[in-house]
């Protein structure tokens, strides 16, 4: 059984060593042809293979070619929050915020590392500026009252989750609400 298991390991990691060469051998083509969307696009295929320090090596060559899509931006910020280098991801991704301020996939990003990294003012105020963009964006008042709440700020907390309410009616919802106001009457 042992033998088995080893054995279909080490196959399995040969096809993905031949894979991820293959995957490499057509960003290098593509960036030689200065195909540098189809280049991205292989590079993009590498990061989600679970290549993510191989696929970083080309998204930086593709942004020092010159490269100005946001895309590069939003991949490497993927590559480092893989890597879990949030500070790095943030930052590219906050590279991506300065070149479309309304992209709102992005902020979510954004404000997902912000609260992984205990920075919860910075991640409130990334899921308001969402509200801000989109007011009928139910996840960011659910994940802003959240926020709120565990700040034990409960009359804000009540404020987002009856704005959550008028969006989505879910159990969950009435229950945080109910919770959040009676924390503000207490």
């Amino acid at each position: 059984m042992k033998k088995t298991c080893l054995i279909f390991c080490c196959l399995l990691f040969t096809i993905n060593l031949i894979n991820a060469q293959d995957k490499t051998e057509e960003i290098q083509a593509a960036i030689k042809n200065k195909d540098y969307s189809a280049a991205l696009e292989f590079t993009k295929g590498l990061l989600d293979a679970g290549q993510p320090s191989e696929a970083l090596k080309y998204f930086i060559k593709l942004r020092e070619l010159g490269v100005n899509d946001k895309k590069i931006f939003e991949y490497i910020g993927d590559t480092y929050a893989k890597m879990n280098v949030a500070e790095l991801a943030i930052e590219n991704y906050e590279e991506v915020e300065r070149l479309d301020s309304l992209d709102i996939p992005i902020k979510f990003k954004t404000a997902e590392l912000l609260y992984s990294q205990k920075r919860y003012t910075d991640a409130v105020n990334k899921y308001l500026k969402i509200i801000g963009i989109d007011s009928l964006n139910a996840k960011a008042y659910e994940e802003a009252a959240r926020i709120f709440y565990l700040a034990k700020f409960y009359a804000d907390a009540s404020i987002m989750y009856e704005k959550y309410i008028a969006i989505e009616q879910t159990k969950e919802a009435y229950e945080s609400i109910t919770k959040a106001l009676l924390e503000t009457k207490n």
